[in-house]
């Protein structure tokens, strides 16, 4: 296991894809075989294609069955990554605090103090 060459990919990640949408750098970092989980809210998504995908819907603005509110939302994510020998990554699993979104959106009432 190499700690340092991961944290540099998942550093990249996010700088480079996430955040900076250079897509250039999905082949690089991501295997011919990645598997996007995050089930149950949503299908395994399967392949390099599908991080382009999921980047560029995250910026039009539709969450899900939502339609874009003009509302930024924001958050937190805990992902669990793996790992080829080549330091891509072949395996990610989201879990979503889908209920902070929601809340941000509108959609469900923000309980009171």
């Amino acid at each position: 296991m190499n700690v340092e060459r991961n944290k540099s990919v998942v550093h990249r990640l996010f700088d480079e894809i996430w955040n900076g949408r250079q897509f250039d750098a999905i082949d690089e970092l991501y295997a011919p075989d990645y598997v996007a989980d995050y089930r149950p809210y949503a299908a395994l998504r399967v392949g390099r294609d599908s991080v382009r995908e999921m980047v560029e819907r995250i910026q039009l603005g539709d969450w899900g069955p939502l339609p874009p509110t003009g509302k930024r939302l924001e958050f937190e994510e805990m992902l669990m990554l793996t790992f080829n020998d080549s330091g891509r990554v072949v395996h990610q699993r989201g879990i979503v605090d889908n209920l902070a979104g929601l809340r941000q959106a509108g959609v469900m009432p923000t309980p009171k103090q």
